[in-house]
């Protein structure tokens, strides 16, 4: 995916998806502890650009592989455990889901990892 294009739309989708995630912040502890968490697959994506469009944005964004390909997971705001982390999770998934529907070819998902 292009540079320009990175940087013209992810800025505006990790806000939008910082807001879902906060919106559906319900405080909620129940559930077992988890790891659960959004992430994009971004072909041929610059890390730095991704990173620096999430900074912007007020989110967290690590670098790492995901079933042998590069995956960046929104860390942030993702608070507490259990079923809170699983509702934050889904709606940034949704939210990004939504923001960057005209491009399909930036994979967004759920990661669900349970201890």
């Amino acid at each position: 995916m292009k540079a320009d294009t990175l940087k013209r739309i992810l800025p505006v989708a990790f806000t939008k998806a910082r807001a879902a995630a906060l919106a559906a912040d319900d405080k909620s502890f129940g559930g077992t502890c988890n790891c659960d968490a959004c992430y994009l697959m971004i072909p041929r994506a610059n890390p730095e650009i991704v990173q620096k469009a999430a900074i912007g944005a007020g989110v967290t964004v690590s670098v790492s592989e995901h079933r042998n390909k590069r995956a960046f997971f929104i860390m942030d705001p993702l608070y507490g455990q259990g079923d809170r982390r699983t509702h934050m999770a889904e709606a940034t998934t949704k939210a990004l889901k939504e923001a960057l529907k005209d491009y399909p070819e930036i994979g967004v998902h759920t990661y669900y990892q349970v201890d």
